[in-house]
């Protein structure tokens, strides 16, 4: 995995993995888990804003015909990014 310096580098349908760098809380703090996962995934880029410098994550990649995608959007600089 290499880290990703720029928005400029994201492309629609690349697969990532996005960090906020905090350790994994203990499994018994079902809230502090679930906050933590939103920030520690690994999905596909559907739509980079350059201009805002934000993205939008999805669960599944952006060919596929599943209309029930669950998009997320991220700020770039909020967040560490890997290329998976």
């Amino acid at each position: 995995m290499t880290q990703l310096a720029s928005i400029t580098e994201l492309e629609i349908g690349m697969k990532i993995q996005i960090s906020n760098g905090q350790a994994r809380p203990c499994k018994t703090n079902k809230v502090k888990i679930g906050q933590w996962a939103y920030c520690n995934t690994t999905g596909y880029v559907v739509d980079v804003m350059e201009k805002y410098g934000m993205f939008a994550l999805s669960d599944i990649p952006v060919d596929s015909t599943d209309k029930e995608r669950n998009n997320q959007v991220f700020r770039f600089e909020r967040f560490n990014i890997f290329s998976a």
